[in-house]
């Protein structure tokens, strides 16, 4: 049985899922003493949020249950947690089992993507056919990886020094959702994407379905300069 977060992104949603919370409050169907496998999945970080999701409703679940928790980790591997590991290795709730996949595409730049579990689920994957006859990531990416190691952990500091300068000269409001942790700037205004362009600012701005509003945000990175965040902040400080 599979229960999601009201918020998971659609890519790891599965049909026939139930949501964690109805109307604000934990589902029953988890606080019942049925014993039963649930499968649980989430996101590292939620769409339209800057911060880790709230995993602390585990500890309510009923004892008659053995959770599998899959979490994807595609926003936050790279990121958050010490050097950018992810919340992955944080999480320390009673559980049978944990799972973690995330793209590389994102923070680490690579084709690619990566699933972490205990050893005898991954030598379970190890043998089913859809592993053993897809396509595995570039030889060359992998080393590229593990070569660069010492890069990304420097490369997260610099990232982390912007978002700290981000902060210290970003004036907050309630157009603007920004948090010094995370690398994006989510925009709740379309005329502040259209003072944006207008500055030859070009933000992402696309709709995760066709009935929903754009999704305006601005990804940080470390490589960004003084100058190029000096710019972007004037105009998102502007009245």
């Amino acid at each position: 049985m599979f229960f999601h977060l009201n918020d998971t992104h659609n890519a790891i949603q599965t049909e026939n899922s139930f949501p964690i919370f109805l109307n604000g409050e934990l589902n029953n169907r988890l606080l019942d003493s049925k014993p039963e496998k649930i499968t649980i999945l989430t996101d590292g970080v939620p769409s339209f949020e800057t911060k880790p999701a709230d995993l602390s409703f585990l500890e309510k679940i009923s004892k008659t249950k053995e959770i599998t928790l899959i979490i994807d980790e595609s926003h936050s591997l790279g990121i958050t947690g010490k050097n950018g590991c992810g919340i992955y290795s944080s999480i320390s709730f009673p559980l049978k089992r944990k799972i973690m996949v995330s793209s590389l595409g994102k923070a680490f730049g690579l084709t690619g993507g990566v699933i972490a579990s205990d050893s005898e689920f991954i030598n379970q994957i190890k043998e089913l056919e859809t592993f053993t006859s897809a396509a595995g990531m570039n030889p060359s990416f992998v080393q590229t990886l593990y070569d660069a190691k010492e890069i990304y952990k420097k490369q997260h500091q610099k990232l982390l020094d912007n978002l700290n300068y981000i902060d210290s000269i970003l004036i907050k409001n309630g157009n603007v959702k920004f948090d010094k942790n995370y690398p994006l700037i989510y925009l709740l205004s379309n005329e502040l994407v259209e003072k944006l362009k207008q500055e030859k600012i070009i933000i992402a701005s696309f709709r995760y379905t066709k009935e929903a509003e754009p999704l305006n945000r601005i990804v940080v990175t470390a490589n960004h300069l003084k100058e190029d965040l000096d710019k972007l902040v004037s105009v998102l400080n502007k009245k």
